[in-house]
């Protein structure tokens, strides 16, 4: 069977939303396509048998979250399956107000309910790091959580379970060593990365900082300067003239400082790319007006963070390489 994602949906309230999603999927060439069970008609017989093997042989599984998908014993039967063969899950949610079933936490839902097309663009740039060694990386942390908390599930085998969670770790030690090494000679050219932020999230701040450093990026911020000072504006507008990058913390404290708007400002005039993490509040007490349509990523406060960033970390080494590549080119060039 070829490369292929399989769609876990309810057919009573979430067919059409998944036969909108299935024809845009399959206009990427680059990516394995999407497998739904509406467009075969196999024998009444093996029908299960053949969604077995699509599970099994899938790159991962999409699961259309709807008010009945979540409670449909057959998509948890489905996902589970998923999860028992190491599949990455990727929930996907059009109604802000259904829940992701407990067990496949801490993934986070990729929000379609705004905008089908910002969904659309969110879930391709999913899928291709998962394609990645971050995106493996992560996709076997993922199994770990899962594992673990199937020892408490009513009828485990706990010593299979334990088996499972022992050659999990040993497969992460493994990644987790690559991984370092490969950060350990990420480019020196990389730029830093500028931190824009109010101070009431300074606690989050310095954890973003921390998670950032681990993975080898430079990072900067305005923690070590004192507002007082006489250049202070000097050294932000330095450091934003030599940031390859902004990431944007957004509250509706970090909404109403106007020093943060002013980074923002600048950032756009001189064309600086900003990367937005939504931590507290929403789209319409925290969200400035000249991000409301940019891309973001939104942390749940009750989700370890480094777990939700995985996809912002390959975007953001992507863009901070185009940049070192190309003063790197006109270096040459000159």
């Amino acid at each position: 069977m070829s490369s292929h994602y399989f769609l876990c949906y309810e057919t009573s309230d979430g067919i059409e939303y998944t036969n909108n999603l299935y024809d845009a999927l399959c206009k990427d060439a680059d990516l394995p396509k999407p497998w739904l069970d509406k467009r075969y008609s196999p024998k009444a017989d093996d029908w299960h048998e053949l969604i077995d093997q699509v599970i099994k042989t899938s790159d991962g599984l999409i699961f259309i979250m709807t008010p009945e998908s979540v409670a449909s014993s057959l998509c948890r039967v489905q996902w589970k399956r998923a999860l028992n063969n190491l599949k990455p899950i990727i929930p996907i949610r059009f109604d802000s107000n259904v829940e992701l079933p407990m067990r496949l936490e801490p993934r986070v839902p990729i929000e379609f309910g705004t905008s089908f097309e910002l969904g659309l663009q969110k879930l391709l740039e999913k899928l291709r790091w998962l394609q990645t060694e971050d995106g493996v990386r992560t996709t076997m942390e993922y199994a770990l959580i899962d594992a673990q908390a199937g020892l408490r599930d009513p009828g485990a085998d706990i010593a299979a379970q334990e088996m499972r969670i022992e050659f999990l770790k040993s497969l992460l030690g493994s990644l987790r060593t690559k991984a370092e090494e490969i950060h350990q000679t990420i480019d020196a050219r990389f730029k830093h990365i500028f931190i824009s932020y109010s101070h009431r999230d300074e606690n989050v701040m310095r954890d973003l900082k921390r998670i950032l450093a681990k993975r080898g990026l430079k990072v900067w911020s305005d923690e070590k300067i004192n507002q007082g000072d006489d250049d202070w504006t000097k050294k932000i507008q330095s450091a934003l003239d030599q940031a390859g990058c902004v990431i944007s913390i957004l509250s509706p404290d970090a909404k109403n400082s106007e020093w943060v708007r002013r980074e923002l400002s600048y950032a756009e005039i001189h064309n600086i790319r900003v990367f937005p993490i939504l931590v507290r509040g929403d789209e319409s007490d925290a969200v400035p007006i000249r991000l409301i349509s940019t891309q973001r990523t939104a942390i749940k406060g009750d989700v370890e963070m480094e777990s939700q960033l995985y996809g912002l970390f390959s975007d953001i080494y992507k863009h901070l390489h185009s940049i070192s590549q190309a003063e790197h080119e006109a270096t040459i060039e000159t």
